[in-house]
């Protein structure tokens, strides 16, 4: 059998979805894309070895029996009624994040999801949060599931992408916090736990950096987030739209009895060291653009997709699934909204569970 996958939106995400459909090879194929700009998926489909078709549109790809699994790389604002769509069709998802950026539109899709379940049996379905498949953060889950120093106390988290995006994308993102922090909220779900979630949410944001296109696109460059959970434990993002230094992604625990930490990855292991101290300890540069740092965690996506559908297209236990739940995509919004409103008020905001 070979998993035949659908993208749906043919943009640089999409196209990046279709390398690691290339890279994990078989049993996956990229047997169809759509995107309403038929030269972008026209483009994206002349570039792969696969060939994709190129399809008229999305209700021709979730009728087609030889689609096993569907990609949504589209807008924002369609991943929640689409999910559901490619659901009632029966076939294995991966959407993009966010969900949505209306709360009220992903409670309605749970809900709707929930009734579905009732009468059939619902598809593997996961959000593209890729570093749910880091083996670096993995590495650190399995370290703080064993308790090795203790009860966590504190998570900081560093996220800052190289290169600034342009103006027009800020604006129409949904901003900051929904466009890349949620990334990070849903990072810290997976490292925290799902039954130690954010009970109180702080947001300062800075534009600094950029002022002019902060204004124009209604946006930030720099926030730090600062949570405590309803366990008392103490969540700090760091998150930035550029990064002279390449893409951070740093991560610290800070334990009961011990710290643990990750460092960004080079691009290789040079380290340069000479008696003469204004040349000594130059060190080599990380890794610069997404794509490249989770090159690893988006095939370790790709590859849960294609395992899902080989048994059978159905959702994979707790214990096996790496990848984000609809619940955990919902949630990571949830923390979205209130640190938008934090932002907004300059005051700290309560979730209630």
């Amino acid at each position: 059998m070979t998993a035949n996958l659908a993208i749906l939106g043919c943009g640089r995400q999409g196209r990046v979805h279709a390398n690691a459909i290339t890279a994990i090879g078989a049993p996956s194929r990229l047997h169809s894309v759509y995107d309403p700009v038929r030269s972008a998926a026209e483009s994206l489909s002349r570039s792969h070895p696969h060939l994709p078709k190129v399809s008229h549109s999305i209700e021709s790809i979730l009728a087609d029996e030889e689609v096993h699994g569907v990609i949504i790389v589209t807008p924002n604002d369609t991943h929640a009624p689409l999910v559901l769509q490619v659901a009632k069709a029966g076939k294995s998802v991966l959407c993009e994040k966010p969900l949505d950026k209306d709360l009220g539109k992903l409670l309605k899709l749970q809900k709707e999801l929930y009734d579905l379940g009732k009468t059939r049996k619902l598809p593997y379905m996961a959000v593209g949060f890729p570093k749910r498949h880091d083996p670096s953060f993995l590495a650190l889950k399995a370290q703080l599931d064993a308790s090795v120093y203790g009860q966590l106390e504190h998570l900081i988290i560093h996220s800052r992408d190289e290169a600034p995006q342009p103006t027009a994308y800020m604006a129409q993102s949904g901003g900051q916090l929904t466009d890349t922090c949620v990334h990070d909220f849903d990072l810290a779900r997976l490292l925290m736990g799902d039954d130690d979630v954010p009970a109180t949410i702080f947001t300062h944001g800075s534009i600094v950096f950029k002022p002019d296109a902060c204004e124009e696109a209604k946006d930030t460059t720099r926030v730090t987030i600062t949570v405590q959970t309803v366990k008392g434990r103490l969540l700090t993002i760091m998150n930035a739209r550029h990064c002279p230094s390449g893409n951070d992604q740093r991560v610290e625990a800070h334990c009961e009895f011990g710290d643990i930490y990750i460092s960004n990855p080079t691009r290789n292991d040079l380290l340069l060291i000479t008696a003469d101290e204004k040349q000594s300890g130059a060190r080599p540069p990380i890794k610069s653009q997404t794509a490249e740092r989770y090159q690893e965690a988006f095939l370790n996506q790709m590859r849960e997709l294609v395992a899902a559908i080989m048994g059978g297209g159905g959702p994979l236990p707790p214990s096996v699934q790496k990848g984000s739940s609809i619940e955990d995509g919902v949630w990571a919004s949830r923390a979205v909204e209130a640190a938008q409103e934090s932002l907004r008020t300059g005051q700290a905001v309560t979730i209630r569970v």
